[in-house]
């Protein structure tokens, strides 16, 4: 049976495998005795033809809905991906532990590629600044919610001097200067936060 509506009725009848669909209705009101009439519909009609056109629709409907579910999918985590990596990162900055911030890619969508350019130039700054910063200073500037105003403390200044340093600077190249210039800074640095020292200022005197 087919069920339409509560004045409509039908069914579909199969011989040799086709389809008879028949449907109809009774109408009130011309005489005595209700009136019933009906609509046949089979193969010669090219139902078979058009219910399987009908199906291969549906089938492909369904088919262009899955793809359409994956690609939202995968589209989703490529574009999550980044901004995860973005959040870690800042996280990594919140804590001050710019050793596990790592590089962000770049990326095709222009506002992720911008954001990611402008995370990596600033941990490439905040990294220069912890360098020639004493640690303990910078994470106490960088933790500050204000301003940084200024104030009057008494300090320690503490001049260090490289026995031979002029000699060996002559011989050697630039980068290896700055690079053992920045290990005797770091040795100082470190002493220094172990004493517990608030304020601190090094110049190396050649």
């Amino acid at each position: 049976m087919i069920a339409l509506d509560k004045n409509t009725k039908g069914h579909v009848v199969q011989i040799d495998g086709e389809s008879h669909i028949f449907l109809y209705r009774e109408l009130v009101g011309f005489g005595d005795t209700p009136l019933t009439v009906g609509i046949y519909a089979g193969p010669e009609d090219g139902l078979s033809a058009e219910f399987r056109r009908l199906i291969w629709a549906g089938i492909a409907g369904g088919v262009v809905i899955v793809i359409c579910i994956l690609a939202a999918v995968v589209l989703g985590r490529r574009i999550s991906a980044p901004i995860r990596a973005l959040a870690e990162g800042s996280t990594a900055i919140a804590a001050l532990d710019l050793e596990h911030v790592t590089r962000l890619k770049s990326s095709r969508l222009r506002e992720l590629d911008e954001a990611a350019d402008t995370f990596n130039r600033m941990t490439v700054g905040l990294r220069w600044f912890e360098t020639y910063v004493p640690q303990q200073l910078f994470r106490r500037l960088i933790s500050r919610d204000t301003s940084v105003e200024s104030e009057l403390k008494q300090i320690t200044m503490m001049f260090t001097d490289i026995a031979g340093f002029s000699t060996l600077s002559e011989h050697m190249p630039a980068a290896e200067t700055a690079a053992m210039l920045n290990e005797h800074f770091t040795v100082l640095v470190y002493c220094i936060e172990a004493e517990g020292e608030r304020s601190i200022n090094i110049s190396a005197i050649p």
